[in-house]
C-alpha cells in the first residue's frame, strides 16, 4: 500500500478523533523508518492560539497526547495494512516553533515571528525572518527583522515556513 493510502487512512482516523479529545490535527503524515512506517500526527488545543511571553503554546498536555494515541492505536489497528505491519505511531504538539501549513495558519499567527523558506528569492533572498502581518488566500505580508518594508510573499512562491522562538 503507498504512503499516500496510509496517509489518507491516518488522516481519517486522527481528524474526528482529535475533535473529540478538544484537539485540532495540525498535520498528520506518513513515512518510512528505519524500523517500518512512522506515522506522526501533531496536535494543539482548538481554541484560538495561546501565547506565553510572545511565543506560540499548543494549549496541549502530555495526557492529551497520550489519550490521543491510545485511541488512535486502537483505531489503526483494526484496519488493514495498519494491523498486520510494524509501525510507529507517535502524537506530539508542533512545539513552540509550529509549523506554518495553511493561509489560516498564517492569518491566525499575524503578529508573531516567522521563518519562510521561499522556492524564488524575495529582494535576493531565499530565507526570510520576520513578524507575520496581513494574509490573503494567495499572499502573506511579511515585515523582514532587516529590512524597512514589508514583503509580499506569494504562497505557492513558498516551500515551508514555521514561527520562530523568541526571547522577550
Amino acid at each position: 500500500m503507498s504512503l499516500a493510502t496510509l496517509q489518507s487512512q491516518l488522516q481519517q482516523c486522527a481528524l474526528p478523533l482529535c475533535t473529540a479529545h478538544d484537539a485540532r490535527a495540525v498535520q498528520c503524515k506518513v513515512h518510512h523508518g528505519p524500523r517500518g512506517i512512522v506515522a506522526r500526527v501533531m496536535v494543539e488545543a482548538v481554541d484560538q492560539p495561546q501565547l506565553h511571553q510572545g511565543n506560540y503554546s499548543s494549549g496541549i498536555t502530555v495526557g492529551t497526547c497520550a489519550a490521543i494515541s491510545r485511541d488512535l492505536a486502537a483505531l489503526l489497528e483494526a484496519r488493514e495494512p495498519w494491523s498486520t505491519k510494524p509501525y510507529n505511531l507517535e502524537v506530539s504538539t508542533p512545539g513552540i516553533e509550529r509549523p506554518l501549513l495553511a493561509a489560516e495558519d498564517y492569518q491566525r499567527f499575524q503578529g508573531l515571528h516567522a521563518k519562510i523558506w521561499l522556492t524564488q528569492p524575495a529582494q535576493g533572498q531565499s530565507v526570510i525572518k520576520g513578524t507575520l502581518m496581513t494574509c490573503s488566500q494567495h499572499e502573506v505580508c511579511i515585515q523582514p527583522i532587516k529590512a524597512n518594508d514589508p514583503l509580499a510573499l506569494p504562497f505557492d512562491h513558498i516551500k515551508k515556513a514555521h514561527l520562530l522562538y523568541t526571547v522577550t
